[in-house]
């Protein structure tokens, strides 16, 4: 351990760095900034409401965070990194947001809910294009592939739902036993890895993926 960045948070439930390293975020009600050369702190975000996670945008204009209050809320930040103060609520899930994720060339923005739903965003208008559907059970955490074609999300029955980003269609479903906590996809391939209570599963997304439900 080289440093400690702070005492004072409640619990630092979300953390994340900015695209070109220079920032680090954290969070529990407020969201924390962190220049990381010197590690000054530059910068508190009041947001009022539990943080799960935070995500900056590639190309770093923006800081996802999604928070226990049933929104997405976007930090807007100037071109040096810094919050400008203008922050938008975007509704859309039914309870506490659990996961976000941008796709690489940042054109998706993905998020999952404990009300069971993926929620496919369209970045420029803070409108959901899509709302994915599950089985009803809480999704914990959703990833983008790296080409933006395909979207995981996993859920608290264990089960990972796959889907086609352009057509919003679930092609396959997997079912693991016990529950699923997380996903990630390959950083240039389609594979992925999910992670459970009960194992840790490495899988292919083949391009003829059929529904096995």
């Amino acid at each position: 351990m080289v440093r400690t960045l702070a005492r004072k948070l409640t619990y630092a439930a979300a953390v994340a760095w900015s695209p070109d390293g220079r920032w680090a975020a954290a969070a529990d009600t407020d969201v924390v900034l962190w220049e990381t050369e010197t590690w000054e702190r530059v910068h508190t975000t009041p947001l009022g409401a539990s943080v799960n996670t935070l995500s900056f945008a590639p190309d770093g204009s923006r800081l996802i965070a999604a928070t226990s209050s049933m929104e997405v809320r976007v930090i807007h930040l100037d071109p040096a990194g810094r919050p400008t103060g203008r922050i938008d609520l975007w509704p859309g899930h039914r309870s506490s947001v659990s996961a976000v994720c941008w796709s690489h060339d940042g054109r998706h923005l993905a998020t999952a809910g404990y009300d069971g739903h993926v929620l496919l965003w369209d970045p420029a208008t803070g409108r959901p294009s899509h709302v994915l559907e599950g089985d009803g059970s809480a999704m914990w955490s959703v990833a983008v592939s790296r080409d933006g074609t395909s979207l995981v999300a996993v859920s608290m029955d264990g089960t990972a739902h796959l889907w086609d980003t352009g057509t919003a269609v679930e092609v396959c479903r997997l079912r693991v036993d016990g529950h699923l906590s997380s996903c990630s996809f390959h950083p240039y391939e389609h594979r992925l890895v999910l992670g459970g209570s009960a194992a840790l599963y490495a899988c292919e997304v083949s391009s003829d993926a059929v529904d096995d439900r």
